[in-house]
Order: C-alpha cells, then structure tokens, then sequence
C-alpha cells in the first residue's frame, strides 16, 4: 500500500497529469509510470536513504537483509493496487455516485473502495473523498451523463502545461508580468534577485579558487 500512496502522492502534484481517468489511453498510463518512478525512488530512500531504516534502526545493514526487494516489491505491487483503485473508481464507484444523489452514500463510497488514494489525500490535508479527475459528492453533476462524458474526452486528452511538467517553475517570477503586483510580490522579487545574484557571485568565487 505504501508504493500505491507515494504514487498517489507524486500525481496529485504533477500538474500534467493529476486529472487522469483510467481507460486505454496514453496520458494516464504515462502519468501512472511516472507516479511509479516516484514510488520506487521514495521506497529506496526509505529503505537505505540518508533517513532510513538502515540509517536510524540500523535493521537492513547486514546481508541479506539489506531490504533489496522492497526496491521492486514495494512500487511494483503499488503501481498494481493503485491501477485497480483507478479500475474500481471508474467502474463502480461512478456508477453508483449516477445512480444515488445522497451526498453521504458518495462519500462513503469514494473513501473506502480507493483506501491508498484516501490516505494520499490526507497527507495532502484534503479531504479523503477528493477527486481532481471530476466534481465533489454535492455536486449534481456527477449524474449529468452528457458533461460527464465530455470531461472524461478532456481527462483522456494530452494536455500541455505552461511550464511543462518537470520544469522549475521559479524561473517565472524572475521577470515581473502584468499579473504581479502589489508591495509583497514587488519585495519577493527584489529578494528573489539578491538569491540570484549572491549566487552567481559565490559561483564565480569557487571557480576563481579552482
């Protein structure tokens, strides 16, 4: 469960690729792959990372029990229990929010048939029942079978993102726009540009010494 909630965990912040909906097509078994990678670097740190097991209990620093198949079992087995939670939640749990307008009875439903999901959900200080592919549990929509269907043609979709996903988006703020204003973003930028600049001075520094 735990590879299942890391990856969880890396697509609701991925912003290419939080929405996707389960079925046969590209951008969400890509964006499934990627919340895998994530799992796999995560259960290494976990096992014989800096903060480990190995570091602090030091339980994985003879052989061999050095922990080296939690490395494929912990985001293997978590990339399956996170794809039949997607299954589940596409097939039954959608089903039953069309056929039922009790805002409870969703709720529920949402919860405890994508456990690893609600536990990602909660990390990220949300509620457990959230979805960003569709609309909440109050949300009359969710039995509108045409505008449904019309969203899960845009969760489906390549979509692009303005940065993309993976670029750092602080790059941004280093050029002031029309959208900025205000004396604290005026302040965070002046800051921003006394980083950079101490920055490229210490650089400069260690090359000179080198």
């Amino acid at each position: 469960m735990q590879g299942a909630v890391s990856g969880y965990l890396w697509t609701q912040n991925d912003r290419g690729y939080r929405d996707i909906q389960f079925g046969q097509n590209r951008r969400y078994w890509k964006g499934k792959l990627r919340g895998a990678a994530y799992s796999y670097v995560y259960s290494v740190l976990f096992e014989i990372g800096p903060i480990s097991e190995a570091s602090i209990g030091n339980i994985q620093n003879l052989y061999p029990a050095q922990g080296f198949v939690d490395h494929v079992v912990t985001p293997v087995i978590g990339l399956g229990w996170s794809i039949t939670e997607d299954a589940l939640d596409q097939y039954i749990v959608r089903y039953l929010e069309r056929r039922t307008s009790n805002n409870w009875a969703r709720l529920l439903v949402r919860s405890g048939l994508n456990p690893a999901r609600s536990m990602a959900n909660t990390l990220a200080f949300k509620p457990p029942w959230h979805r960003d592919n569709r609309p909440g549990v109050r949300s009359a929509q969710l039995q509108d079978l045409e505008w449904m269907e019309s969203l899960g043609e845009r969760n489906t979709a390549l979509i692009k993102v303005s940065p993309p996903p993976g670029d750092a988006p602080l790059n941004s703020i280093s050029r002031p726009s029309h959208h900025l204003h205000g004396r604290w973003t005026r302040r965070a930028l002046r800051w921003w540009r006394r980083v950079r600049g101490t920055s490229r001075i210490f650089a400069v520094a260690v090359c000179c010494r080198c």
